[in-house]
């Protein structure tokens, strides 16, 4: 299960290799998390352990819950942010200059 529980991010790289790791996430809401992991993960409001702890304990819980959360952000991460999209999308932002 990848962590993360932060107060304030920007685009949390972790959150990458989480997903190519086929980790199942839960992380608190702040930056791009949202953003990345869409609905393939658990986001949770910063400061609140309580559902952090209880989200953790979800997936401990349930092996094929995890499975299945850690193939769809992998999935997700691929389609999104792999070497390929990344380069395609700046190449078409250079020649749009």
């Amino acid at each position: 299960i990848g962590l993360l529980s932060s107060n304030s991010e920007a685009l949390p790289l972790v959150l990458l290799e989480y997903g190519y790791s086929n980790l199942p996430v839960v992380c608190t809401d702040v930056g791009s998390c949202a953003a990345i992991l869409g609905n393939h993960g658990s986001i949770i409001e910063p400061s609140n352990p309580k559902v952090f702890a209880e989200s953790i304990m979800k997936l401990l819980e349930n092996g094929e819950r995890r499975l299945q959360e850690g193939a769809a952000l992998n999935r997700r991460i691929k389609q999104l942010y792999s070497i390929d999209k990344v380069v395609s999308a700046y190449i078409n932002f250079t020649k749009s200059l």
